[in-house]
This record gives C-alpha cells, sequence and structure tokens, in this order.
C-alpha cells in the first residue's frame, strides 16, 4: 500500500470525497473534477472560471461535438444559473420499504430537492427466499474518491458519465422476477430542453453497473441502451435484473483506442467495450503524513 498511486489508496479502503491532497475542485466541473490550479482546471473542464460545465454541444445526431485539439467532447459552458438539469445530482442517503404484494415506488432527491433516481416496480416484481415480503432499499452516492479511481474512473475521466452514480442496496437476498425499472435522469441541459434531441441522445447511452463498487478493479455490466425515463425532459430507464451499483454512460465519448471491457448479461447482445483516457498523477496518501492531510479533507467535506 502506499506505493501504487491513488487507485492503490481507493483499493485500500481510503475514501475521500472532492479532491486528495495536492489537488484542487474545479467547482465549475462535474463534481469529483480535480485539478492542479485554475488553469488546470479550466483545461480539464473546458470552461472558463466564471462558467459551468452543463452538459456538450451536439451535432444533429445527438453525438457530443468533438474538439480537434483535445479529442474529447466540446462543453456547453453557461452562467450557472442558466444551468438548470446539468450539474450533478448525488442522491441523499434514502431508505424506504417495497413490498412486492403491490405495485410500488423508491424516490431519492439530491441535497437541492431535485430527483436523483426512482426505481419503480409492478406487483409481484420480487420476492425473498421464494415468498413475497417487503424488504427495505437503500439509495446512497458514491465517494468520489470510488468514483476517481475505481471501476467507473477511466469513463469519469473520459467525460462518458452522464449521471451521477448510484448505489441501491436492499436489506435482504432478494429474486427479481420482473417490472421493476431504474430512472436516472441526464445532466446535460440540451438534451433536457429538447425531445428530439433527447431521443437521439438516449440511442447512444446505455445503462452500467458493478456488483461491489469499492472492487476497484471490477468489472463493469450493460445493463442494455436507455429507454425514455420519466424524470424532468430526458431521463434513461432500464429493466434492473440485480441490484448494485449504477452509472450512464455516453458510448460515443466512451468508445476510444484504449477500451475497459463491459461484461455481458441478458439485456446485451454481444460484449460492450468502453474506454476512456488517462489517469491521475499518483500519490502517496497511505503515508502517515498524507492521511493527516486526508483527515482534514474529510472534515470540511463539501456540500
Amino acid at each position: 500500500p502506499g506505493t501504487g498511486g491513488m487507485k492503490e489508496c481507493a483499493k485500500a479502503g481510503v475514501n475521500w470525497k472532492g479532491c486528495p491532497p495536492g489537488f484542487i475542485e474545479c467547482t465549475n466541473g462535474k463534481a469529483g473534477t480535480c485539478g492542479t490550479d485554475a488553469a488546470d482546471c479550466e483545461a480539464k473542464v473546458g470552461c472558463a472560471a466564471n462558467l459551468v460545465f452543463c452538459g456538450y454541444l451536439r451535432d444533429a445526431s445527438g453525438k457530443p461535438t468533438m474538439s480537434i485539439t483535445t479529442g474529447k467532447p466540446i462543453a456547453n459552458c453557461v452562467e450557472e444559473a442558466k444551468c438548470t438539469t446539468g450539474r450533478d445530482r448525488p442522491p441523499k442517503d434514502t431508505t424506504k420499504p417495497l413490498d412486492p404484494r403491490t405495485a410500488g415506488r423508491l424516490e431519492a432527491l439530491s441535497a437541492d430537492g431535485k430527483k436523483a433516481m426512482v426505481l419503480r416496480m409492478e406487483e409481484g416484481s420480487f420476492n425473498v427466499g421464494g415468498n413475497a415480503q417487503a424488504v427495505n432499499f437503500s439509495v446512497a452516492s458514491v465517494p468520489d474518491s470510488l468514483m476517481q479511481e475505481g471501476a467507473f474512473g477511466l469513463l469519469f475521466d473520459s467525460g462518458a458519465l452522464m449521471a451521477s452514480l448510484i448505489q441501491i442496496e436492499p436489506s435482504a437476498e432478494v429474486e427479481i422476477l420482473g417490472g421493476m425499472i431504474l430512472d436516472i435522469p441526464l445532466l446535460d441541459e440540451q438534451a433536457n430542453l429538447d425531445p428530439a434531441l433527447c431521443a437521439l441522445v438516449l440511442k447512444n447511452t446505455q445503462m452500467l453497473s458493478i456488483s461491489d463498487i469499492t472492487n476497484v478493479t471490477g468489472v463493469l455490466t450493460s445493463m442494455g441502451v436507455c429507454g425514455k425515463g420519466e424524470i424532468g425532459g430526458c431521463s434513461c430507464a432500464v429493466s434492473v435484473t440485480h441490484f448494485s451499483t449504477y452509472g450512464v454512460v455516453d458510448s460515443s465519448v466512451a468508445y476510444d483506442e484504449r477500451v475497459v471491457m463491459i461484461a455481458n448479461n441478458t439485456n446485451t447482445t454481444e460484449p460492450q467495450e468502453l474506454s476512456d483516457a488517462g489517469a491521475m498523477t499518483s500519490c502517496n496518501l497511505l503515508e502517515t503524513s498524507m492521511l493527516t492531510t486526508l483527515v482534514t479533507l474529510v472534515v470540511g467535506l463539501r456540500v
């Protein structure tokens, strides 16, 4: 531990919110975007410091317009007050019982009161050991450390993640029989304002999952291409076959020379390959002196 950079820190269970020591958080970008200074943040976010990232500029096909200089999608930079659906929306910790003997619904809101996810279920959607009984379902956000350095890290760095990561955990082992739909909002202003553009974007968007988000070298599973959800102007809805941690990915951004393998499941017809670019500068968080700094960061968590 402590010799393999920040991924080794995350692998060892050292979590942080925001950025690790030696970096500043780029507050006008996606949550968890880190840079060495203001200039580095402007380059990584793609927006001047007085503007915020609010999704991407898109062409007539719904795909992001790519920069010929960086090879990454061009940010839609706007004043923060004008970005109503493009900012991060991590869920507040939420727990609610769902009973398969009746149809049900679980919603989790962000700190500012916006819908972060909705889980809809029909009657008879699951059982526990063959029995129809109520189960508590808990929703939580993902630490920035695991988003940056975990299985979704390459996709986050490339700009392919289209929504905040969502964790869902039942209080008992459940068998899903069908009729459970997970709906996660796309954090892209243009897609939310234009129904036709939303439809095009969804064609290139899929939901991925991993059973254990703390396994930083784990393999992501595709839950399938997104259908049109019910949250806001544009959201991704898929049938749930298991409970885990979920992310929504723009496939047109994710495909690249460097790829992260996506495992098959029953919702896909062939293996998917999704990519990313780069890794963060290595650190030595597990050294005693750095742990002191980390404790200071945790005490001052960003809201």
